[in-house]
């Protein structure tokens, strides 16, 4: 009984630490993705638009 104990309590262990490293590390990525997201943000959306012109104003026959 001693022997069949002590794995689930590793394998228990184990899946309590994952959870715990998942949730704080979903929780990281969330936040640094936001800060990121808010950082890049205008600079994508001005170049996005920036090229979008460019292609809609450029002449077919330069493209």
């Amino acid at each position: 009984m001693g022997a069949d104990r002590r794995p689930a309590k590793t394998v228990d262990g184990d899946q309590a630490q994952s959870l715990r490293t998942g949730r704080t590390g979903r929780r990281l990525r969330s936040s640094m993705g936001e800060q990121w997201g808010v950082t890049v943000a205008p600079y994508a959306w001005e170049t996005a638009m920036t090229l979008l012109l460019s292609v809609t104003l450029t002449p077919p026959d330069r493209l």
